[in-house]
């Protein structure tokens, strides 16, 4: 076995310890990354649904609204940056009865209370 040194060794090739890198290497060129699987993102990382939250069902000032709205515009900001494709689907909240259009309504005062930005609401027409 061949003896080398590396500055830097991160543990784990999951989307964590990738991003991690990434920013590493931004400092010093050298990293080395040590996965135990046979590719990298194999773990919890490929469980992951994709879905990038607005934040929008969580309580004024939480921590959980305050990381989801910013990562939600910081996630938007870097793939416009590096060119990196989305598609960005929106979300659609559909009432059915009286009930639910005043819950949706509640929704939507917690949102733009935590800073959620460009929420409409739409009637059937306007959705079709």
């Amino acid at each position: 076995m061949t003896d080398f040194s590396v500055e830097t060794v991160v543990i784990g090739a999951g989307v964590v310890g990738l991003a991690i890198s990434r920013e590493l290497s931004n400092i010093n060129g050298e990293i080395l990354v040590l996965e135990s699987e046979k590719d990298f993102g194999q773990l919890i990382s490929s469980r992951n649904s994709g879905v990038i939250h607005a934040g929008i069902y969580y309580p004024e000032n939480s921590l959980k609204s305050k990381f989801c709205i910013e990562g939600n515009i910081l996630l938007y900001e870097y793939c416009k940056k590096y060119n990196i494709p989305y598609r960005n689907t929106k979300k659609i909240l559909v009432a059915s009865s009286l009930e639910q259009v005043q819950i949706i309504d509640q929704i939507k005062i917690n949102a733009e209370k935590n800073g959620v930005r460009n929420i409409k609401k739409l009637t059937k027409s306007q959705t079709l």
